[in-house]
């Protein structure tokens, strides 16, 4: 037996290589040979480690931006351990096989402190709010996804430009697409070591640039049939292939299936469980996208397995999982075993309001950390090409950020979008603006700011816009007739359970949920539907009452011939004129099936104060604040609107305690702008802002 090292640093690597004499068929099952590290603490206590068949590689870059791996060396088995008391510590090998046990001698090692003291591993923070590692030190995720790769020597690249603009957080997918993909259709139970390798070059790639890794064990796609990227045809668990299920829904309730996926689990934290750069287990990518989700059946299997990981894993890493709904499935998210949640979202026409409601809202509901997984202009990555400097990317991280978050939002096109456009840098101003604020010991609540002008100015007509929060494919309540009414000042009544998706009468008739709004303006204006896919089985009719008269019907018929579940090629807008005066007008589908839709108010809004738009948080002597020049949006872009810079503004937020502050300004495309001194008086705080053209964040600190 060989130890890396006889003295190892708290929360350092020790990895032990050793051979065992017996041999089996899978090296992988603990049934046929299951090998275990007891290492002795000095306070006595035990932790039990299982050990893992390990074979080295090399690599070569390959055509196309891949890459060759070469086998080095015989295989053997390791250990790998992350000491976390300083002092003596002996470790024995335990082996056991069918009739056989056997255990080695005991072998020393001493953990001592390091030249640089490691935090330790993350934990949910005592306000329940944010992360903290051992020691304290808090964690705030600034990253995006970092699923997959043509090869490891893309993540030199990336990982270096991450770590280069303050990121600390990337996520990786073991299964079942690619790169890391551990079980493979022929490979039930067996453990792919090339994969594993480049697991492992990853991570120590991740340890290198102090980034931590979301570790993604399993996604939606290998118990998916149909219609978008199905692997169930791959499975190594499908009986077509020799597995245990004859349908994606038995991966849950499979006694075999279940035993398996332990198993895995099983190898996972053998493997990478020593390390403190392992963020945390995610049980599941989008479960609910598995073919006929049963939430009871997916809520006890993810029980079973996340109390197997906090028996298993000596180092109790956090567990997660997440949904392609933005609503997530209550059962599971409350899960007291799921120990942070995740929301994914992608097509809102206004970003950084849709994240920033959801962190809110799942902030209130689950009373744990919260932050959006993963986020896009388009599941597809539709739009992005219209964005080359990244406008949507940069409201989203900042409005998630400072809206009750544990964490920045985390975009996903990091391959074909992040890196191609050098967006990198979009990092760096926000990773600066967090670093020194204390998530896990702050309670901060939603801040409430307000604005007025410092100096009398006419009032302004904007755009109003009017998006869904739901789309969900099952009853619900916005799945039903809706009705809401907008006021000139660009306020919503009654818009909590609007839809994104507007139903037919075919396919789903009693989810039939048309859009009655009330509005009353003073002169002519336009109201636009924006449409952004329309379903490929049976198309949709959209049409535009105006009190009670049809003024527009648009016919978006089906394309028989493909299958893609969306369509796009109905994308547009499509409007109607509306004189002064007190109107209503319904938005309806009476054709076969949904289309995907939000609402624009053209020059209906008339505002008496700056155009500015903010979300934050606060406590009673600090504040986090991103503003915004509302004409200045990605979403308004978008629509034409031409910004100038918003001036003369003056910003007031209540509840904090009288004193003196330093408010910081921030530009958030380049750092720290400048900083003055401003007082709170009766509660209130009144700030002069600079011009703002596109974006500022604010940082307010009692001195």
């Amino acid at each position: 037996m060989k130890l890396s090292a006889s003295t190892v640093p708290r929360y350092g690597k020790l990895e032990i290589a050793f051979a065992v004499s017996m041999e089996a068929k899978n090296p992988c099952d603990p049934d046929q040979i299951e090998v275990l590290a007891v290492i002795r603490k000095p306070s006595g206590r035990e932790d039990i480690v299982p050990a893992f068949f390990f074979q080295d590689f090399s690599r070569q870059p390959s055509e196309g931006g891949g890459e060759t791996l070469k086998r080095q060396g015989a295989p053997g088995w390791r250990v790998r351990y992350a000491p976390t008391e300083r002092g003596e510590h002996s470790v024995t090998i335990e082996v056991y096989a069918p009739g056989v046990q056997h255990q080695s001698r005991s072998y020393n090692f001493r953990c001592v402190r390091g030249a640089k003291p490691a935090p330790g591993f993350l934990r949910v923070g005592s306000n329940d709010k944010a992360f903290e590692f051992d020691d304290g030190t808090p964690y705030f995720p600034v990253g995006l996804n970092t699923c997959w790769g043509k090869s490891t020597f893309d993540y030199d690249r990336w990982f270096e430009k991450l770590a280069e603009n303050g990121g600390n957080c990337a996520r990786l997918w073991l299964n079942p697409m690619f790169l890391f993909a551990l079980e493979t259709k022929d490979r039930l139970g067996h453990y792919n070591s090339d994969a594993a390798w480049r697991v492992d070059y990853v991570l120590n790639l991740a340890e290198k640039y102090g980034i931590r890794l979301m570790f993604c064990i399993e996604s939606f796609n290998s118990v998916r049939i149909e219609p978008e990227y199905p692997r169930w045809n791959e499975s190594p668990y499908n009986t077509a292939n020799g597995g245990p299920c004859a349908t994606p829904s038995e991966f849950f309730s499979s006694p075999v299936a279940r035993k398996l996926f332990l198993q895995r689990l099983r190898y996972i934290v053998a493997r990478w469980g020593y390390s403190s750069n392992v963020f945390c287990w995610e049980l599941w990518n989008e479960v609910d996208l598995a073919d006929k989700y049963d939430s009871i059946a997916v809520r006890h299997w993810h029980v079973e397995m996340a109390r197997y990981l906090k028996d298993v894993d000596p180092n109790r890493h956090l567990v997660s999982t997440s949904f392609a709904n933005s609503e997530g499935d209550s059962l599971i998210d409350a899960l007291p075993e799921i120990d942070f949640v995740q929301t994914h979202n992608y097509g809102a026409n206004d970003l950084a309001a849709e994240l920033s409601v959801w962190n809110i809202e799942k902030d209130r509901r689950y009373k744990k950390p919260h932050f959006i997984g993963e986020f896009g202009l388009h599941w597809q990555g539709t739009g992005n090409e219209k964005d080359k400097s990244g406008s949507h990317i940069r409201e989203a991280i900042w409005a998630s950020a400072v809206s009750r978050s544990a964490g920045t939002g985390m975009t996903w096109w990091w391959d074909t979008y992040i890196d191609p456009q050098e967006l990198w840098q979009l990092y760096k101003p926000l990773s600066q603006f967090v670093a020194d604020v204390e998530w896990n010991r702050r309670r901060f609540k939603s801040a409430d700011p307000t604005f007025s002008f410092a100096t009398p100015q006419p009032p302004q007509t904007f755009n109003v816009h009017v998006v869904g929060r739901h789309t969900s494919w099952v009853d619900h309540a916005s799945n039903s007739p809706q009705r809401i009414k907008v006021r000139r000042d660009g306020s919503v009544e009654g818009a909590e359970n609007l839809s994104t998706a507007l139903h037919g009468t075919g396919n789903h008739p009693t989810w039939h949920n048309p859009l009655t709004i009330s509005v009353d303006g003073d002169t002519k204006w336009k109201f636009a539907v924006t449409v952004k896919g329309v379903s490929d089985y049976g198309g949709a009719r959209l049409k535009i009452w105006l009190d009670g008269i049809q003024v527009r019907a648009e016919d978006f018929k089906d394309d028989s011939e493909t299958r893609t579940g969306t369509m796009n090629t109905y994308d547009g807008v499509y409007g109607i004129d509306v004189p002064p005066g007190a109107h209503e007008i319904k938005v309806f589908n009476d054709g076969v099936d949904w289309v995907n839709c939000s609402y624009q108010l053209l020059n209906y809004g008339l505002k008496h104060r700056p155009a500015l738009r903010a979300v934050g948080v606060q406590d009673e002597s600090s504040a986090l604040l991103w503003l915004q020049n509302e004409k200045a949006s990605f979403r308004a872009e978008s629509d034409g609107e031409r910004p100038s810079a918003v001036e003369h503004a003056l910003l007031r937020l209540n509840g904090l305690r009288d004193g003196a502050y330093r408010a910081e300004f921030w530009d958030c495309g380049r750092g720290k702008q400048s900083e003055t001194i401003v007082k709170a008086q009766g509660g209130r705080l009144f700030v002069p802002l600079p011009a703002i053209l596109k974006d500022l964040a604010i940082k307010l600190k009692r001195q």
